[in-house]
């Protein structure tokens, strides 16, 4: 088209000149229209693939928060508590703050079971997380740890605030159908890691189950922690 334009121009041909540029008015708007709307199909494009992306990410959210909930309770399982206990541990480390791990077990699971059923087993569960988170803040995090047993961790949170805590939920609680006994632990004054953490409120757990039982258990060095001596 330029070329037939300087043609036209250059050989005495004003309606060829004046033809092309019209062609090239038009060839040029042409090319501007074409460019704009591929700039408008990219952008959709583009959104389309964010949303998609967005969704994708929703998605895999959602898949983990699956993986790592209990379906019948709704608290974190076992899975969860390992990864936020180690978590936990290393925020701690970081800021000096303290931790501390609860265990809780039910001590009438068996029998509600028994007489009631394990539909009402199944109420009784719920009904306990639904009691701890309740008396909980929104920073504590609830698992469930085993079959009738639950851990409780609490950021910033000192043994004797811990004890606190427990009878607070312990007083609180004393109308619930599932009965239950403590365990704790605390971060750095009692272990220094997830296993010891573990370790310490266990026996401290199934030292007042015995004590229930009217059994004697075999208590540490530590005995304070026992709530003894």
């Amino acid at each position: 088209i330029l070329w037939l334009g300087f043609f036209g121009s250059t050989y005495g041909y004003p309606e060829l000149a004046q033809m092309t540029q019209f062609q090239r008015s038009y060839a040029f708007g042409s090319t501007a229209i074409c460019l704009a709307g591929a700039f408008r199909a990219l952008h959709r494009v583009s959104l389309r693939n964010e949303v998609e992306v967005n969704h994708l990410k929703a998605e895999k959210a959602s898949l983990k928060d699956l993986a790592e909930r209990d379906p019948l309770t709704g608290a974190g399982n076992r899975r969860a508590f390992d990864r936020h206990l180690e978590e936990q541990i290393q925020a701690a480390t970081e800021t000096g703050a303290p931790l501390t791990l609860i265990l809780i077990d039910v001590d009438n699971m068996k029998q509600i079971n028994d007489q009631r059923g394990h539909e009402a087993g199944d109420v009784a569960l719920m009904s306990l997380v639904d009691h701890l988170r309740r008396n909980s803040r929104e920073v504590d995090l609830v698992f469930r740890y085993g079959g009738d047993e639950f851990a409780v961790l609490l950021p910033h949170t000192d043994s004797e605030s811990a004890e606190n805590w427990i009878q607070r939920v312990r007083s609180h609680g004393r109308d619930l159908l599932p009965q239950f006994s403590f365990g704790w632990s605390s971060y750095p004054h009692m272990a220094t890691d997830g296993a010891g953490l573990l370790r310490r409120a266990d026996a401290i757990l199934y030292g007042e189950k015995a004590r229930k039982n009217g059994s004697s258990p075999l208590y540490g060095s530590d005995t304070k922690y026992f709530g003894v001596g």
